[in-house]
């Protein structure tokens, strides 16, 4: 396997560290959290043309997925993303479901990509990550062929964005106040439809969910439920 991320890199260790395996752990909520996003991106590829996609910072592999789902036996998609523990994940469900999709671990600024041979790339909330972007673009863009398509979705900056920002600054206060931990979900609350997914398949472990205004409360980590 090819991994060209540099050994300092800053996203590579945050990646393949603790907020990698915190999103492996959550993946089940946070991809119905970002359903809405994933769906824009689904429309995208519908209305392009060609079935050899690229997904930028594919994560555990949802938006992957999903794009292989809807192009079927004519599509060729293909995720990649710099986090080992994220790529095992959604390796291990493409195989769950029996899919084509591909995934590849590396950096997707330098990754030697064969050149013109996608016919859309997209991203969630994946090339904001790049330290690089005009090194970054221009090597997507050798990437692409000519009439190719790129449709990705990216937060704004942090001091523009409360979602990057509230959660933080609320685990810092309520860390001082209280003995239990907390699962910070601020999208879940947003979403009616998505809290009542939540708390069903929270019931569905048998385990006590205990909902705050703006988190899921737990004594040990022992106490939060896998949910599958």
């Amino acid at each position: 396997m090819i991994v060209e991320s540099r050994a300092d890199d800053e996203q590579t260790r945050l990646w393949n560290g603790s907020a990698g395996r915190a999103w492996v752990e959550t993946q089940e909520v946070l991809d119905q959290m970002f359903k809405p996003f994933e769906n824009l991106l689904m429309e995208a590829v519908l209305a392009g043309r060609g079935g050899r996609l690229l997904d930028i910072g594919c994560g555990t592999g949802s938006t992957t997925l999903a794009a292989a789902r809807l192009l079927g036996a004519k599509g060729h998609c293909i995720g990649i993303d710099i986090s080992d523990p994220m790529i095992a994940a959604a390796r291990a469900h493409a195989g769950r479901e029996g899919t084509s999709a591909r995934f590849i671990r590396a950096n997707a600024q330098i990754h030697p990509f064969e050149p013109a041979s996608f016919d859309m790339i997209i991203s969630r909330f994946g090339v904001m990550f790049f330290d690089e972007p005009v090194r970054a673009f221009a090597n997507l863009r050798r990437a692409a062929r000519d009439e190719a398509g790129l449709r990705f979705i990216a937060w704004r900056s942090a001091a523009e964005n409360p979602f990057m920002t509230t959660a933080e600054r609320a685990v810092v206060s309520l860390a001082n106040q209280k003995r239990y931990m907390s699962l910070y979900l601020l999208g879940v609350y947003g979403d009616e439809g998505t809290q009542a997914w939540l708390r069903e398949r929270w019931a569905a472990t048998g385990k006590k969910l205990d909902m705050g205004k703006a988190c899921v409360r737990f004594k040990r980590s022992g106490d939060r439920p896998e949910m599958r």
